[in-house]
């Protein structure tokens, strides 16, 4: 995946400063602390799931499912059709959208009924979403190059906010499913890797969509 690498100055060039803000602070604990449910939902999500499945019976569920993941996918059209004359780079975000819309369309029908698989898409979107934000707030705050968060700043001077959420959130996905290897109720699936990877591509999208329009 090759996502823009350009943002606004204030979100690539940080300097020395040790105050953190009350939004700064709120958004990294929020990706730190969805970071750490990640691994609970992994362990527990198909017991409530399944449960589910029970209760409304597997041909109301899987429709609930379908239709929650129909709606998502209209809302998403819908924002890219009132951003497009907003985005830059228009071509090369085509050029991102189609591999991807190709990819899901072939894993939905290899997925038939194994609805509880389409999680992975707005599991890692979200991972994005709030990686990008804590990040970018990181950045524009100003914060120390001294110790963690310095070390952040750096990456981020490299690899910009995008760059570095895609990469966490990757690390994050795959962390995930190595660690159902050793998870009493869950099984190690390749397959589930890759679809993690198309939820933080989701992720990095829908960022794209947001960040570019605003440049």
């Amino acid at each position: 995946m090759s996502f823009s690498s350009r943002s606004k100055s204030n979100t690539t060039s940080c300097s020395r400063n040790t105050r953190q803000h009350p939004a700064t602070i709120f958004f990294c604990s929020l990706a730190l602390g969805y970071s750490v449910l990640l691994f609970f939902i992994a362990n527990y999500l198909p017991l409530i799931t399944n449960g589910a499945a029970e209760i409304l019976t597997w041909v109301v569920y899987s429709r609930i499912i379908r239709g929650i993941v129909t709606f998502m996918t209209v809302v998403l059209v819908f924002i890219i059709f009132i951003r497009w004359p907003l985005i830059e780079r228009r071509k090369l975000f085509l050029l991102q959208l189609l591999p991807f819309v190709a990819a899901t369309a072939w894993f939905f029908s290899r997925l038939g009924e194994s609805v509880n698989e389409y999680i992975h898409y707005p599991q890692y979107a979200t991972c994005v979403l709030l990686w990008f934000a804590a990040l970018s707030r990181l950045c524009r705050n100003n914060q120390s190059s001294d110790g963690g968060a310095g070390l952040l700043v750096r990456l981020q001077g490299q690899w910009g906010p995008l760059g570095l959420a895609l990469a966490i959130s990757a690390m994050l996905g795959l962390a995930e499913e190595g660690f159902q290897y050793l998870a009493p109720r869950r099984a190690f699936d390749l397959q589930d890797i890759a679809l993690n990877l198309m939820g933080v591509w989701l992720g990095g999208m829908i960022v794209w969509i947001i960040r570019d329009s605003d440049n």
